[in-house]
Parts: structure tokens; sequence; C-alpha cells
């Protein structure tokens, strides 16, 4: 029988000081179980008999260091505070990890988690407070390698229900009982309160649009506007028509507009009749223009390439070339616009030969685009190779009694050659001086060659009536896609 002669580990806990024992060459004992020391170890275990080790503090405080044998990890029984820096080679997780998004059932108060939303294809950082509410950010989608998610700021309002109007040739506020999209209310929001109201809370450049129907059991003319802060039209959102009685008449628009944070856009409509209506489903909605991050590429040598402008293309490894890809400069794929107005109005459209449209104010205009608006030129210069989107809406007046019109615009290329398709017709009967009408098209072109340059024609398939273009209701609207 081998006698052992050492210290208890409850007396060595008391002396509080591994050298001492060390110094003495006396081991420490817990039971029968011996613990070897150094000047820099205690071993726990030491005969490898394995199972869960664990080191408590205090008989009444009961608080563990636990080694977990079963799924190999420390565990603290209470909650674990680190002053300085916190380093962590692997994983930061928190359990339970949660394969569905966290919920009142499955998350419990003061704990986060970042799980994949799979339907959106994001990672979402969620975490859910100590009153039980929940907190949540997107930060990245789930694919690719180093890829962001960077949405583009958009609101949009409908209303779900017609739109009477009560008085004759009164504008009326459109008000929406419900907000379809709102991804970031930082930047754009529908008003809850006032419902008419989009909420524009940050500079920059907007994509403003709107659709909706109109009916009436009469001849009538509908007016349709876009004002900011109930004192200022933006230019490009006027739209007219002369519509004959039972015809249900689509109505739309798109345009652009530079807004500042504070600012708010309103929707506005009115008729020459009343107890006429737009009828449900009238959408109102803006889009901020920003910059989108894109995914990182794979390492490796690049392919033949070619530059015009800011647009790239590459070499496929069959030798064709791909599309054009606007770059914006600066590394970064940017929305490269212009849009032209015709502000002065009284153009004369009143014969068989296209008039050019002429643009003497300038709302936006990037690299992409040329034009000398001190001429007032119709002439605006593309000036990079690619595919187009353009738009355009031209308001006329019949000046004449008793006479109708039927306006032919469409967009001409280098003064001589018609786009197909970019034809738009407007018929227009004048039972009295000034009746309007309005040609709107949109459409997408493809330039084959740097600084050709298009223009907006329209003319008069049937001749004899002096129809006039009006101020501020003419626009054209590019973009470099």
């Amino acid at each position: 029988m081998q006698n052992k002669l050492g210290i208890c580990m409850s007396a060595f806990l008391l002396l509080g000081n591994l050298n001492i024992a060390e110094a003495l060459d006396i081991p420490v004992f817990f039971g029968d179980q011996e613990f070897p020391i150094d000047q820099n170890t205690l071993i726990l275990d030491n005969n490898n008999t394995g199972g869960n080790i664990v080191l408590q503090f205090g008989q009444t405080l009961n608080k563990t260091l636990t080694w977990n044998e079963s799924t190999g990890v420390f565990n603290f029984s209470d909650d674990l505070s680190v002053t300085g820096s916190l380093n962590v080679n692997g994983a930061l997780a928190t359990l339970p990890a949660p394969a569905t998004e966290p919920n009142d059932t499955n998350f419990s108060n003061s704990q986060w988690a970042l799980w994949l939303d799979e339907i959106n294809n994001e990672f979402e950082l969620k975490a859910r407070k100590s009153d039980g509410t929940f907190v949540e950010q997107t930060v990245g989608t789930g694919s690719g390698s180093g890829s962001t998610l960077s949405n583009l700021p958009v609101v949009q309002a409908r209303r779900t229900s017609n739109f009477n109007f009560t008085s004759a040739n009164v504008y009326y506020d459109i008000d929406f009982d419900q907000t379809d999209l709102e991804s970031n209310t930082d930047i754009l929001q529908h008003d809850d309160t006032a419902t008419d109201n989009l909420l524009i809370k940050s500079d920059g450049f907007y994509l403003v649009y709107y659709q909706t129907t109109d009916y009436s059991l009469s001849n009538h003319t509908i007016q349709v506007r876009v004002r900011a802060n109930n004192s200022t039209d933006l230019k490009g959102s006027y739209y007219e028509s002369h519509d004959y009685a039972q015809e249900y008449i689509p109505i739309s628009n798109l345009f652009l507009a530079q807004l500042n944070a504070g600012d708010f856009i309103t929707l506005q409509a009115r008729r020459a009749t009343s107890g006429n209506y737009l009828i449900n489903e009238t959408k109102f909605g803006a889009i901020k223009l920003e910059a989108l991050n894109g995914t990182n590429g794979a390492n490796g040598n690049p392919p033949a390439h070619e530059w015009s402008g800011t647009s790239l293309r590459f070499q496929n490894p069959d030798g064709t070339w791909g599309d054009w890809v606007n770059l914006g400069g600066g590394g970064s794929a940017t929305s490269n616009m212009a849009q032209y107005t015709h502000s002065t109005g009284s153009q004369s459209i009143n014969n068989s030969t296209p008039i050019a449209i002429y643009w003497n104010t300038e709302i936006r205009e990037d690299s992409a685009f040329t034009h000398d608006h001190y001429s007032q030129s119709s002439q605006i210069y593309l000036n990079e190779i690619g595919w187009y989107k353009i738009d355009y809406s031209v308001s006329t007046q019949n000046q004449n009694s008793n006479a109708y019109s039927d306006i032919n615009c469409y967009l001409r290329q280098n003064g001589s050659t018609k786009i197909i398709p970019s034809d738009s017709h407007a018929y227009n009967y004048s039972r009295s001086n000034a009746d309007r009408a309005t040609n709107t098209a949109g459409f997408l072109f493809q330039n084959t060659a740097v600084n050709n340059y298009v223009e907006v024609v329209c003319l008069q398939n049937v001749t004899g009536t002096n129809v006039l273009t009006l101020g501020n209701q003419v626009w054209i609207l590019l973009e470099k896609i």
C-alpha cells in the first residue's frame, strides 16, 4: 500500500499560491485524486476519467465554469463581462441558432442572432429587446463573396377606392389609404397622418410616378399634376386629356425631380365637370436615385475589353463581345440621365411637315448627354454607345372651334431617321377654343455611334387647325442603361 502525503485541495485553495506547494514538492489532493502542479499549471482530471469538468465558485453562490464533454464547449453559468478587446477566432453565435425567423416562441428577451431570410436571400441581424419588442437590420445578401445589399429608397402609396370630384375646375389632393412599399423611412415615407403626402427626408434626385384611370358619364377634360410643399408644380408632372363619355382612360406619368430634405409632394387632379371620378387602384410613388454596390468578382487575369466614355464591355471566350455596361465613373454603377422641358410653349404644329420640339430648360444632364439649351435646340446628343430608355410627353392646345386634330409625335435620329417604336397619337376634337390633348410614349433605343443626336418631332395628320404646344407641359426623359 502506497502512503501519500500532501495538502488537501481546500487547504491549498486557502493558501492561494501554487509556488508554496511546488517549492515543498508536496502533491495536492482532492479526495483520492492528485492534482499535478507546476509554477503555471493546475491540471484538472489528470487521470483522464472524462465527463464534464466543473470549477465552482462559492458553496452558496454556486457559479460555475464547466467543460461540457458532449458539446465540446466551455459554459459559464452566469453573465460574462469583458474589459478590453474580445478577440474571436471563429464564429460568434447565440443559442438557439434559429432555423426560422426569430419570434415570440423561439427567442428570449435580450437575445440576438444572425439568420438567413431564404425568401429574400438576405442576412438579417435580429434582436429582441428586454421589453419583448424586436429590432432588425439587413446586413448583406445570402450569396457572393463580400456582397452587400444596397436597395434604392422607394415608397409607393395606393388608393383602394374611387375618388369623386364634387366640384368642377378645382384641384383636389388625392389621399391614399395603403402603403405598398416603404424601403427606407429615413429617406422616403408615406405620411401616416396627411395621407395625401409623400415625405422627402434627403436631398437628391428622385424619379416620381403616378398611375390612375379616369371615367365619366359625360365628355370631360382631366388634368393631373404633382406639387411640392403645396406651392410649386413639379416640371414634367403635368398630364391633360380630353375624354369622351363612358370611356375608361388610363393616366400615367414618370418624371425626374430634384427635391430637398423637408419637402413633401402631393398628387392633384381636377375635372371640367363635377360628379365624375378616378376609379380605384390609383398609385403614387417615388424612388431616390443612388449608387448600387456590386459583388466582388473572382480573381484572375482580365479578358480583352473596350471603353466608350464610362461604358465598358468584355470579350467572351468565343471571340464575341458582351453588352456595354455603364460604370458611371468611380467604379460604381450610377444612374446616367437627362431631362429637358419646353417651358415657353406656343410652338406651332399646324401642318403635315414634322416640327422638332425645342428644349430650353435642363432639369438634369449627366455625362452621356449634351444639349445646348441656350439656343433652345431640339437636338440632344448621345455621347455613348449602348441602350437608352426614353420617355416623352407633349401637351398641345387646339385653338379652333368645332375642329379636330390628329397629332402624331415620334423620335427622329440625325434629322432624318424615324425611330420605331416611338410613335404616339392624340386626337383632339375642339367644341370651343383651347381644348387640349397629350402625346406620350416610352421605349428602348440602341445608339450605335458616339455623337448621334435625337429629336422629338410632331405633325398633324389632318391639317387645317391651329395647334400650339403648352409651356411646362412638354418634356423628355432619357436614361443610359
